[in-house]
């Protein structure tokens, strides 16, 4: 009895090779984009590691690609106990400052924008 077949070295490869482009080739999260009322304000890259400043209401920290706002003015905080994101497309939303960042990628086309 045979334990490998001539179709499940072939299967074996072609899952290798899927699995191999996965994480050498994933796409890589672009730019943090920050909107006030709906208008773009900022552009940040994820490599540029600081922390920044929107207005004087809400300051947030960009670390190892990863995002957070570590101050803000509003009330409840919930921008704040957000914490760390660093998938492309999941926004921190600080309601009463009407602010919105949002990691977006850069092979990624968005479809719509609803306000």
């Amino acid at each position: 009895m045979k334990l490998f077949g001539k179709f499940d070295i072939i299967l074996y490869l072609i899952i290798f090779t899927l699995l191999f482009g996965l994480v050498f080739f994933r796409n890589n999260p672009g730019d943090i984009k920050v909107y006030i009322d709906g208008n773009l304000y900022m552009v940040i890259s994820l490599t540029k590691d600081d922390i920044y400043h929107v207005e004087d209401f809400l300051s947030f920290e960009v670390n190892n690609s990863k995002v957070r706002v570590i101050e803000s003015t509003c009330p409840d905080k919930l921008c704040v106990k957000t914490g760390w994101i660093n998938t492309p497309g999941i926004p921190i939303v600080c309601v009463p400052n009407k602010t919105m960042i949002i990691i977006e990628s850069k092979d990624s086309e968005m479809d719509l924008i609803t306000q």
